[in-house]
């Protein structure tokens, strides 16, 4: 068994935190990271085997009775009381990607750049044309953990 799963006290910590109005959505909740946790990298069609399963996560993740807040909230306090509880110096590691994509239609997604492309004289040396709309999205990956022990963030 997948050492973050093993027990139930480490998943009801990590989800203690995070209540919805709607009872539920924190049910679904656990059963999702229960399921995600379980196959690490693996896609939500994958992690949920089944069709049934799979909808009800997309549903989840699409209700607007559950926020990004009230999902985090959760594992937010339980790194907090991990972190209060160290008496060792803590390092936060981060991490930023920005991934770029080209797209015939950015309207739907968003345009947050827009470059004109080099063109050499061997090639014209005039660009004819309007720029190119790019959608950049930066994914920041925060990493914290203790001197010589394990991730605060979870086990």
């Amino acid at each position: 068994m997948d050492p973050m799963l093993e027990g139930a006290s480490w998943l009801d910590e990590e989800l203690a935190g995070s209540t919805f109005a709607d009872s539920r959505l924190g049910q679904r909740l656990r059963r999702l990271s229960e399921q995600l946790g379980g196959v690490m990298g693996a896609s939500l069609p994958q992690a949920c085997q089944d069709w049934a399963a799979t909808k009800a996560a997309y549903r989840f993740f699409d209700n607007d009775q559950g926020s990004e807040a009230e999902i985090l909230a959760g594992h937010f306090a339980a790194t907090a009381s991990r972190v209060t509880a160290t008496e060792r110096p803590i390092l936060i590691l981060h991490d930023t990607t920005e991934f770029t994509y080209h797209r015939v239609r950015p309207e739907p997604v968003g345009v947050t750049r827009q470059s004109r492309p080099e063109v050499s004289a061997a090639e014209g040396g005039v660009f004819e044309g309007r720029g190119i709309d790019r959608t950049v999205i930066l994914l920041c990956i925060r990493w914290i953990a203790s001197l010589l022990g394990p991730s605060l963030l979870g086990q």
